[in-house]
């Protein structure tokens, strides 16, 4: 009978490792699956723990409404005054004004309009907005209006009319100076200047008032309010002390009317026509 334990073994066995103290013996299956059922509850609330600490996810927020407007009570709706109230008012200043004037100036600018007719001097007109209107205006009345037969009128000139003369100055020269180089290339000594203004303030009146006076033309101020530096710097001042900007400029075109129908009237005896 063979021996085997001499016969040479070509695969040998693998030799089993003795289990090692440091490791613990497996455990029974049943004994494991009890202690992962009670793993289970403890896992989950660990979770459900970890997640109430985590940060929240940050949401896309809405744009704030926009702020209330504080309620405010509303006022009660402005009341129009009665209109014919109003313009009563406006023709009893009017009339007030008129009555207690003393005329003599006009009566004064009347003559010397009489004097140029037969001269053949000229008149020069002018002023700022509304009474630059009221400058080209009586222009028209007092070359016309006066008399129908050519060379019997007055020679009269409105500094406010030409647009293209306006612009050029004020351009280059400024608008304070508009009025001061026309005249000075217009006017002549014994001629007459006119000027309109509500204030008597305005810079380009009193640079052709004092352009007047340096070359011997007799100046006329028809002003409104305090009557402004203008009233003592021309040689006769029309001033209507009334602080109503609309009833001044009434009071230019007034004046100018005024002499238009006196001159009209008196046109045989100034000039000889008819």
């Amino acid at each position: 009978m063979t021996d085997r334990s001499k016969i040479p073994v070509k695969y040998p066995r693998k030799s089993v490792a003795e289990p090692s103290a440091t490791v613990p013996p497996p455990k029974p299956r049943v004994r494991l699956m009890a202690e992962r059922a009670e793993v289970k509850p403890q896992q989950r609330l660990a979770r459900a723990a970890t997640r109430a600490k985590a940060p929240p996810v940050a949401l896309v927020k809405p744009l704030p409404a926009p702020p209330r407007k504080p309620s405010v009570s509303k006022a009660a709706p402005p009341v129009r005054t009665d209109a014919m109230a109003h313009f009563r008012r406006y023709t009893d200043n009017l009339h007030q004004l008129m009555r207690t004037y003393d005329w003599s100036p006009v009566a004064e600018l009347a003559e010397d309009f009489a004097r140029v007719i037969k001269s053949r001097h000229q008149v020069f007109i002018c002023g700022n907005g509304g009474s630059a209107g009221n400058a080209n205006h009586l222009a028209n009345d007092f070359i016309y209006g006066v008399a129908k037969n050519p060379g019997h009128a007055l020679r009269v000139i409105s500094l406010a009319a030409n647009p293209a003369v306006l612009t050029c100055l004020a351009n280059d020269e400024g608008y304070d100076r508009i009025y001061e180089i026309q005249l000075k290339e217009l006017a002549n000594r014994g001629d007459i200047l006119i000027v309109f203004s509500g204030s008597g303030n305005s810079p380009n009146i009193l640079k052709v008032l004092e352009a007047a006076k340096a070359m011997g033309v007799k100046s006329y101020a028809v002003l409104g309010y305090t009557g402004g530096k203008a009233r003592t710097m021309c040689d006769v001042p029309i001033h209507f002390a009334i602080d109503d900007m609309q009833i001044a400029e009434d009071m230019q075109g007034i004046v100018g009317h005024m002499l238009m129908q006196w001159l009209w009237d008196n046109r045989t005896a100034i000039s000889g026509t008819l």
